[in-house]
């Protein structure tokens, strides 16, 4: 997997070397956790602009037509990648705010918790804790994971974004301070 991700980061450096647009499978993981590629199995085809590390993973930041804008891609989620001859689409772009503004982590007290995730968010988990994740049914509709973190805003937000398809089960504590959070945005309303 290393060497892969080595291979992928010297294409796409290649690419924005050379001005290129790339093309290349994405993919995410099923339940099962096992490989299935997003669009159909058809490549992407992306402008890069610059590589980022961030929690143990290399980010590729490009500009991507479908979207008419600045996304980013996990660098070890893509497979097949090739430069064109395309020239890169320029977009004005300052990197280093992109990368604070999507990156952005603040540092908390750590804990090992246990989630309830709706099944459709399985790959989720396994891009932000990684495929050895500690991860078993509860029911057909959703998974538990264990899962260490740092108890920080980011991790309230992250887990705010699933609505209803996430659920704290422990510790208690952690699950009490969500509620607080929670009910302090209610009444800012």
């Amino acid at each position: 997997m290393n060497e892969k991700i080595y291979y992928n980061v010297d294409i796409i450096h290649q690419a924005i070397s050379n001005n290129k647009q790339i093309s290349f499978k994405y993919f995410e993981y099923t339940i099962d956790k096992e490989k299935r590629y997003r669009n159909d199995g058809n490549k992407y085809i992306a402008s890069p602009y610059a590589l980022t590390w961030d929690n143990e993973n290399y980010y590729m930041i490009s500009y991507y037509e479908k979207y008419e804008g600045i996304t980013h891609f996990r660098v070890d989620k893509m497979e097949d990648i090739e430069v064109l001859e395309l020239k890169s689409h320029k977009e004005e772009i300052n990197i280093a705010e992109y990368t604070k503004k999507i990156f952005s982590m603040f540092v908390g007290e750590e804990e090992t918790v246990r989630i309830q995730f709706d099944n459709s968010l399985l790959g989720v988990v396994i891009d932000k804790f990684g495929k050895d994740t500690v991860t078993y049914k509860t029911d057909d509709n959703s998974f538990m994971a264990i899962l260490k973190v740092e108890l920080s805003p980011p991790f309230r937000g992250w887990i705010f974004q699933f609505g209803n398809k996430v659920k704290i089960v422990s510790p208690e504590y952690v699950k009490e301070e969500f509620v607080e959070y929670l009910n302090e945005v209610i009444n800012c309303y």
